[in-house]
């Protein structure tokens, strides 16, 4: 901890003022003292502004903050302001606070004269550089043009290119969007529109549309810039090259938004399947990002098919938009798998086209209850779920498929999202247990504290919800004695179960589509391909999407030849090697395939099944 400038000299005048000299002559001692003591009223009597610079200058911010807020809550000079908020900016900036920084910086702006160009260019400076600090692109640029309207013309280019620089290196994609909304007719929305085309380019001709609509932005807004002809050629290229494939397949998902990083999942499933089966097939891929315009989800699929025909259609995420598809798949006779559609989607007649691969609620909870009832011998069960419409989902299945075998669900209990005090809903299931074949037994008499022991005549408890919450609620079952099995679904299959969890967490029993440790060869090539190509395990997601991709490519390995030959070898498939085992389709369009039955032993997830 730094010492104050004043007390460490007072330790010192202190210390010194102890020494006694022999002789009446001034020494090399006395000289020392009174440089301290110089030094001393020198720091007394300066200004506040020159305090905070001192205070600034051996790092103590927080003395430098409050001497800097006082002297500009006071009356005093413009310059004193101006310095003083340039102080205070810097001290903000230090320790990493870029939003008071630039506070400090914009309202010094405000005091500055219309003549001072000179100190106005260089405080606009210092801003776009703070945002630059802070990670706002969008802001900086903004900043930038601000100073670009004051600037000599002998300066501009260099602001230009300053810009242009962060436009091509700095800017996330989702910045370049911002700035081309911004700017729509002028510098630097051309360049931000150019920079975009260029980067979708890098990411593959499957984002075709696109590099598409960013093209015709370009000739739109900026017919005459330098980029508009080659970006007119290039997708002209892209489009020769996608319609030389022999088969096309589209997808559909918000890939920007708050479902992005679910969508760039599912998008790496797809592209990773499709990279395994070149160079044996002919398949191009084409995308649309449903969020990136305010056309409707029928009118994105309309511009896939009448642009390329596409064998099928992979997507939408969700339920509800895959049954707005219904008609439309009907009418183009263009099969849609959804691999996250949970909902079956409703297609019980040959002529519909509606498909969805992701892992139903009906599938886990019947998966779960009947493996603790058929394989573990389990009979009594209680139910502690989040109440929102997929906890509830999968609680209903669950209680369902054990009243079919004869067991019993003696409570059923929810909590709001969100909840970490389970206390309470913990003893609702005790009690109900307690009716039943639960024990209370008296404590011992050598015992210090005097609490009744519990045994609980429950077999197990189904928790419907993520591995933080399960961690945390096991926590709670262990305090209250109710230490027996629990039973869970997707969202447990994570190391990070057990560090919530700890020893709290052991025997627990759940089932996922995804295990990265199966035997099974099939996954254990899907997991050693996912990490060579992006470096991560893959997510259930990319599980999913990676199996939809595969069974559409298995349908072209069987004969279909167009988008209704898929359709009806999808609505026959059976058996098919997914990535957990033979899946079949169901009647209603939804694929069936056995689940991972995992349990906690020993610290570590393990595969029972």
């Amino acid at each position: 901890m730094l010492i104050p400038i004043h007390k460490l000299l007072f330790i010192l005048i202190l210390g010194l003022s102890t020494i006694t000299s022999p002789s009446s002559a001034q020494t090399p001692l006395d000289s020392t003292l009174n440089f301290y003591l110089t030094t001393l009223q020198e720091i007394k009597d300066t200004s506040p502004l020159a305090q905070a610079n001192h205070a600034y200058d051996i790092y103590d911010d927080t003395r430098t903050i409050t001497l800097l807020k006082d002297l500009l809550a006071a009356d005093t000079s413009l310059e004193t302001l101006l310095d003083a908020h340039k102080l205070l900016s810097e001290t903000y900036a230090r320790n990493g606070d870029y939003e008071n920084a630039i506070n400090q910086l914009e309202s010094r702006l405000l005091l500055l004269p219309p003549v001072e160009l000179i100190d106005v260019y260089e405080t606009l400076q210092d801003i776009a550089a703070l945002y630059t600090e802070k990670g706002d692109g969008v802001t900086t640029v903004e900043t930038l043009l601000r100073q670009h309207a004051l600037a000599e013309p002998n300066d501009r280019p260099s602001i230009v290119a300053q810009i242009e620089n962060l436009l091509q290196v700095t800017l996330t994609m989702n910045e370049l969007h911002v700035l081309s909304t911004n700017h729509p007719t002028k510098f630097p929305g051309d360049s931000a529109l150019a920079h975009l085309i260029q980067r979708y380019d890098q990411k593959g001709k499957h984002q075709f549309f696109m590099i598409s609509d960013l093209t015709k932005q370009l000739q739109t807004q900026f017919p005459d810039h330098a980029y508009t002809s080659m970006a007119t050629t290039r997708l002209n290229e892209l489009h020769a090259n996608l319609q030389r494939q022999q088969h096309i397949i589209g997808v559909l998902l918000p890939l920007t938004g708050p479902l992005e990083s679910y969508a760039t999942d599912v998008l790496a499933g797809i592209r990773l399947a499709l990279t395994e089966a070149q160079p044996n097939t002919s398949i191009g891929l084409v995308v649309v990002d449903i969020t990136q315009s305010n056309h409707t989800l029928v009118e994105h699929a309309t511009k896939i098919s009448d642009t390329f025909q596409p064998i099928a259609i992979i997507g939408p995420l969700l339920s509800d938009n895959l049954d707005h598809l219904k008609i439309w798949a009907t009418t183009h006779e263009i099969p849609i798998l959804s691999p996250t559609a949970h909902k079956p989607p409703n297609t019980a007649t040959n002529g519909d086209f509606l498909f969805s691969t992701a892992v139903s609620t009906k599938l886990l909870g019947q998966t779960i209850a009947r493996y603790a009832m058929l394989e573990l011998g389990m009979t009594q069960f209680a139910i502690l779920s989040p109440n929102d419409p997929y906890g509830l989902q999968l609680s209903s299945v669950f209680s369902q498929t054990v009243t079919t075998l004869d067991g019993d669900v003696l409570a059923t209990v929810s909590y709001a999202p969100g909840e970490t005090d389970f206390g309470s809903y913990i003893e609702i299931i005790k009690t109900e247990d307690l009716k039943r074949d639960g024990t209370l037994l008296p404590p011992l008499e050598e015992e210090e504290e005097e609490r009744e022991e519990y045994f609980p005549g429950l077999d197990a408890i189904f928790l419907p919800d993520d591995h933080k919450t399960v961690g945390l609620i096991a926590s709670h079952l262990h305090y209250h004695d109710m230490n027996i099995t629990l039973l869970g679904t997707i969202g447990w299959n994570t190391p990070d179960l057990l560090r919530y969890g700890e020893k709290s967490i052991e025997g627990a029993v759940f089932v996922d589509p995804l295990n990265m440790n199966s035997t099974n060869y099939i996954m254990k090539n899907f997991a050693t391909s996912y990490r060579y190509h992006y470096q991560t395990d893959p997510s259930e997601l990319v599980a999913l999407a990676y199996d939809s991709t595969r069974i559409i490519l298995h349908t072209l390995t069987e004969g279909a030849t167009n988008s209704v030959e898929v359709s009806m070898h999808l609505r026959r498939l059976h058996d098919f090697p997914s990535l957990s085992g033979p899946a079949s389709m169901t009647t209603n369009g939804l694929l069936e395939r056995p689940l991972f039955v995992l349990k906690v032993e020993r610290g570590t997830i393990v595969q029972i099944n």
